[in-house]
This record gives C-alpha cells, sequence and structure tokens, in this order.
C-alpha cells in the first residue's frame, strides 16, 4: 500500500502534520487494514489527537481482533496504550 508507506516514512522524519493528512486521506479511501488503522492512532496521538487516536486505535481491534503486540512489530509500530 503506497499512502501506508509514504505516511510511515513521513512520520518516521518527523513529518507529523503531512502523516496525519495521508492517514485521513487512506481512511476516506475506505480501505479497511488493522496496521493501517493503528498507525492513523499512533500519528494522531502523536499530534495530542486523543479521541481521534482512540477511535483509530479502536477501530483497529474491531477489524481484526487478534492485532496484537508481535502484528503490530512486523508492521514496524510501536505499541500504544488505549
Amino acid at each position: 500500500m503506497t499512502l501506508d508507506t509514504l505516511a510511515w516514512a513521513l512520520s518516521a522524519a518527523g513529518e507529523w502534520q503531512k502523516a496525519d493528512r495521508v492517514m485521513a486521506e487512506i481512511v476516506r479511501s475506505g480501505i479497511r487494514d488493522a496496521g493501517m488503522f493503528y498507525r492513523a492512532g499512533a500519528i494522531a496521538r502523536t499530534l495530542g489527537k486523543d479521541a481521534e487516536s482512540r477511535a483509530y486505535f479502536q477501530k483497529s481491534k474491531e477489524i481484526d481482533p487478534s492485532f496484537d503486540d508481535r502484528a503490530r512489530q512486523a508492521l514496524g509500530l510501536g505499541s500504544y496504550e488505549f
């Protein structure tokens, strides 16, 4: 998924606002991917958007209840409490 990779690269470079805009575009597209929603939650959390972050993390769990720390590590995602 090209846009998810772009969001990852932007966040890794500290370009959190740009990464957030890319994630919003992905969400609007209707893609249902637990990792993508988790990344969106992590970006929102970094930007202080706590309610949005919790909603993304919750959506990630709804899409894939088995999405756990191992899955997050495989995707290069950190672990956040929500």
